[in-house]
């Protein structure tokens, strides 16, 4: 675990692992690997006979969820976690000085960008959820969608119109292994 409210990830012993000092990164033995989906990825295919496979054996299953999972990891995820992309648009936009304009200005780009961005989400899922993203097993797509959701009731968003995103955070959150 790395603690984020305390910018551990700036400290010499993460930095050591990963010296773009972003989250998350997984260390297993020697391997140190960064970026949620490889992450998941990695899991997955090393660890398959552990426990829950989190990629449809379905073929067309399979590339809807890695589609989800690119999408939320591509146009999403960079903006709701507090971490390098957002540090990196406040000194870009020469905010950074301004402590109370960056927060403000960063919360509206938040929440206009996540309210299309849910909206895509939602159209995405749609196509084949189930209980979950895909069907009814848990896949990466849920892994990602999860903390999205997380992040977006933190803004204040409001999930009434999306009923996929809806069911399937419910039920995802009703298994120990999403408990928060």
């Amino acid at each position: 675990p790395v603690d984020l409210s305390t910018m551990e990830q700036e400290g010499p012993e993460f930095s050591a692992l990963h010296p773009g000092r972003q989250v998350p990164i997984l260390v297993d033995g020697t391997r140190v690997l960064s970026q949620s989906v490889a992450i998941l990825e990695y899991l997955e295919e090393c660890y398959f006979d552990r426990g829950v496979s989190l990629l449809p054996k379905n073929l067309e299953m399979r590339f809807a969820t890695r589609e989800i999972t690119q999408y939320i990891a591509s146009f999403m995820q960079p903006f709701l976690i507090p971490g390098a992309t957002r540090r990196r648009l406040v000194n870009a936009l020469g905010i950074a000085d301004e402590p109370e304009t960056a927060r403000a200005g960063l919360a509206t780009f938040v929440r206009t960008h996540f309210s299309t961005a849910f909206a895509e989400l939602e159209r995405l899922l749609a196509r084949q959820a189930g209980c979950f993203a895909i069907a009814d097993q848990v896949s990466i797509a849920d892994c990602m969608v999860i903390p999205q959701v997380i992040g977006g009731r933190r803004l204040g968003l409001n999930f009434d119109d999306y009923q996929s995103i809806s069911r399937i955070t419910e039920n995802c959150l009703e298994m120990e292994a999403f408990a928060l």
